[in-house]
């Protein structure tokens, strides 16, 4: 997330990042992130739960106020996984139609 813009506080930053990810910031592509700890190294992976670094990720996001009323279901892979199957099985539907 740091490497998205250089903000002169983070308060600013988190505002801008919260608002993207409910899908209301101004730039239409860059809408309806989902919010997900990607370790940052081979290292970290082994000496730590890609799970558990996602978790205390969102739960210290959490913590700040911009944040508290982003929707639960745009945090994490497994949320962006489920949404996604959601989507391909819709669009297998309606091609079936």
């Amino acid at each position: 997330m740091d490497c998205f813009v250089d903000y002169p506080s983070d308060g600013e930053k988190h505002l801008e990042l919260a608002t993207f990810v409910k899908g209301q910031g101004e730039h239409n592509l860059v809408n309806g992130y989902y919010v997900i700890r990607n370790p940052s190294g081979v290292r970290s992976e082994i000496l730590e739960d890609p799970e558990e670094l996602e978790k205390t990720t969102i739960r210290a996001l959490i913590q700040h106020r911009v944040w508290r009323d982003v929707p639960s279901n745009r945090f994490c892979l497994q949320n962006l996984t489920i949404n996604l199957s959601e989507l391909q099985r819709e669009a297998q539907e309606r091609s079936s139609i």
